[in-house]
């Protein structure tokens, strides 16, 4: 079982990685808006570009979790904190 940590706020390189999840983030909310705008008159659950959404959002979790074990000094227990 994973223990639960929370981030460093405090770290000098907080801000960094801060910095490359947002540029992320709006990366692929662009591709997923993308995807969307082929449909743009579509109302459902079942939208066309489904599939092509979900492999996106696979991508951007893929991503993230690199970026997040590239910066796992920054998440640590309460009691750790050093800065």
């Amino acid at each position: 079982m994973s223990e639960e940590k929370r981030i460093n706020k405090q770290h000098p390189k907080f801000a960094e990685y801060l910095s490359k999840c947002e540029s992320l983030a709006l990366e692929y909310a662009e591709k997923v808006d993308a995807a969307e705008s082929q449909y743009p008159n579509w109302r459902g659950l079942d939208h066309p570009a489904s599939h092509e959404i979900s492999e996106i959002t696979k991508e951007f979790n893929k991503k993230l979790k690199a970026l997040q074990t590239e910066y796992n000094f920054l998440f640590v227990r309460e009691n750790e904190r050093k800065f």
